[in-house]
C-alpha cells in the first residue's frame, strides 16, 4: 500500500528495498510489578523494616506486628459512628431507605427485624492487615422459632437501640437464636491479594486458616514456644557436644560437666561440680558459644555458656562444689545465624587425640556433688 505524501513515498521506498515498515509505534512503557511493589496495607514502612531484618528475636517480631494489627482494629472500632455517618452522607454501600432510617437513628423496632430477618449491610471495610479486611456490618436477627412463639415480641412502636459486638480474638461473633440488629466487626481472609513484599515467616502465618491475623500470629508464636522449649530440654547435649566450642580445655570441661534426671526423666545439667586438673583462669569467667541451631533461613538461637567460681568464704566443702555452669539460649544476630555443622572427619579425630589429652590433667571429675 503506497502512502501519499512524501514521507509516505520514502517509507514505501525503503519497504521496497528491503527496510521493514515499522508501524507499531509504542508510546508506552508496560509496568514490571517487581520493579513497583504494591505497598503493604496496614502497615508501616519502619516496622516492615524491622520485620525485614535477619536475626534478632522472632518471638519480638510476631508480638510486635500483632500488636501493630490489633491497634489497626481497634482504631477503626473508635471510628465507627464517623462511618457510618460517611455511609450516609456520601452514598457506601447500596442500602434500603429503611436501613438508611434505622442507621441514622441509631435505633430499631420489631418491624423492621420482621423485614430485614438474616440480613447483613455492609457498611465499612478495611485493610488493615495484610490479606485480611476488617469490616463492619449492621446483621438483623428476629430470633426464629424461639422468638416467634414469644408473647409480646410484636411491639412495632417500641425504639431499641442498636448495641454493637466488638470482634473478640478469643471466640468468633455467632447471633444464632439472638433477636435484634446489631452492629459487628470481623475479620475476613482474601488469600488471593497481593502478593505483598513481606518476611517468608509472616507470609507463612498470614495464611494459615482461619479470618483473625491476630489469632494467626498467636498460634505462630505458640509454635516458636514450643521450638524454644524443646531446645532448652536438650540443653545438656549441646553442652556435651559443643559444636561451636573453639576452646579445646573448655570443651573437654563442658563434656564431662555432670547431669541428673528432672521430673520428666531427661537429663538436665547440674548447676554446680568439682574442676582439678586445670588452673581456673583457663575456664572461670569465660563466655564461649556453645551451639547455634536455626529456626529458619533468616532466625537461629545461640547457645552461650560461663563458668565462673562461687565466692566462699571457707574452703570448698565436700557436698558443696565450687564452680557454677550458666547457659542460656539467646535470639542471635545475623551474623551467627548460621546452624552449627559437624566436623570435617580429620577435624574431628585431631579433636578427639586432643580431648584425650586434656581429660587426662583432669584430675577429678565426678558425676555426682561430693567429693
Amino acid at each position: 500500500m503506497v502512502k501519499g505524501g512524501l514521507f509516505g513515498w520514502l517509507e514505501s521506498s525503503l519497504g521496497l528495498c528491503g527496510w521493514a515498515e515499522y508501524t507499531n509505534r509504542q508510546k508506552w512503557v508496560r509496568a514490571t510489578p517487581d520493579l513497583f511493589p504494591r505497598e503493604v496495607p496496614g502497615m508501616t514502612e519502619d516496622v516492615l523494616e524491622e520485620l525485614r531484618l535477619a536475626g534478632g528475636s522472632l518471638e519480638s517480631k510476631i508480638q510486635r506486628v500483632s500488636n501493630f494489627f490489633r491497634g489497626n482494629a481497634r482504631h477503626l472500632e473508635g471510628l465507627q459512628q464517623v462511618l457510618i455517618r460517611s455511609v450516609l452522607r456520601d452514598g457506601g454501600p447500596e442500602l434500603p431507605q429503611q436501613v438508611r432510617d434505622v442507621l441514622t437513628k441509631g435505633t430499631y423496632t420489631d418491624a423492621f427485624l420482621n423485614a430485614f430477618d438474616g440480613h447483613v449491610f455492609p457498611i465499612h471495610a478495611k485493610e488493615v492487615a495484610p490479606y485480611h479486611e476488617f469490616q463492619l456490618a449492621m446483621e438483623v436477627r428476629a430470633g426464629g422459632k424461639y422468638w416467634a412463639g414469644s408473647a409480646g415480641v410484636q411491639d412495632d412502636e417500641t425504639q431499641q437501640k442498636i448495641e454493637t459486638i466488638g470482634y473478640s480474638a478469643d471466640e468468633a461473633v455467632s447471633l444464632g437464636g439472638e433477636r435484634g440488629a446489631v452492629f459487628v466487626w470481623r475479620w475476613v481472609h482474601f488469600p488471593d491479594r497481593g502478593p505483598y513484599d513481606l518476611p517468608a515467616w509472616l507470609t507463612g502465618a498470614l495464611a494459615g486458616e482461619g479470618p483473625d491475623p491476630e489469632r494467626k500470629l498467636q498460634n505462630e508464636l505458640d509454635v516458636v514456644d514450643r521450638w524454644i522449649q524443646q531446645l532448652r530440654q536438650e540443653t545438656a547435649d549441646y553442652v556435651r557436644k559443643g559444636p561451636e566450642l573453639k576452646d579445646p580445655y573448655i570443651r573437654e570441661v563442658l563434656r564431662l560437666w555432670p547431669s541428673e534426671m528432672d521430673i520428666h526423666q531427661r537429663q538436665q545439667l547440674k548447676k554446680c561440680a568439682w574442676i582439678e586438673g586445670l588452673e581456673p583462669e583457663m575456664f572461670v569467667g569465660r563466655k564461649v558459644l556453645v551451639a547455634c541451631v536455626s529456626y529458619d533461613a533468616s532466625h537461629a538461637m545461640a547457645l552461650g555458656a560461663i563458668i565462673s567460681k562461687r565466692h566462699q568464704e571457707e574452703p570448698a566443702q565436700e557436698g558443696d562444689p565450687p564452680y557454677k555452669l550458666t547457659s542460656t539460649w539467646q535470639w542471635t544476630p545475623l551474623e551467627n545465624a548460621k546452624e552449627s555443622e559437624k566436623p570435617a572427619e580429620g577435624v574431628a579425630d585431631a579433636e578427639a587425640q586432643e580431648a584425650d589429652a586434656i581429660s587426662g590433667k583432669l584430675g577429678y571429675f565426678p558425676e555426682d556433688d561430693s567429693r
